[in-house]
């Protein structure tokens, strides 16, 4: 799950519920008004970080509203990671496939 508080600790606000998967890598765009994250799916009994896992990149406003799918990996043959905003509100992820060097996208 994705969470934002106040600096002092205060606020705590829980953004995402995924019960069936995992969010990571959170980061706000240039104006604050928007998260990009990643999100991704383990299919039972599989460890994990290996194959047979689905992993997308998804946007939402900042207070967790207005949930979207930008990317998914859809062959479960890559892993996402380390999305970021770039400039001119361009979002960046590494994209890993097994046994292969990484990708950058943008």
């Amino acid at each position: 799950s994705i969470w934002i508080m106040n600096s002092d600790g205060t606020g705590k606000t829980q953004l995402t519920t995924e019960e069936d998967g995992y969010c990571s890598d959170p980061s706000f765009s240039p104006d604050g008004s928007k998260i990009v994250y990643n999100k991704g799916f383990i299919n039972p009994g599989v460890p994990f970080l290996i194959k047979d896992s689905t992993n997308e990149i998804w946007v939402m406003d900042s207070d967790g509203s207005d949930k979207h799918m930008i990317y998914t990996t859809g062959d479960s043959l890559y892993f996402l990671h380390q999305s970021a905003w770039g400039k001119n509100n361009k979002i960046i992820f590494e994209r890993i496939q097994w046994e292969k060097p990484p990708e950058i996208w943008i």
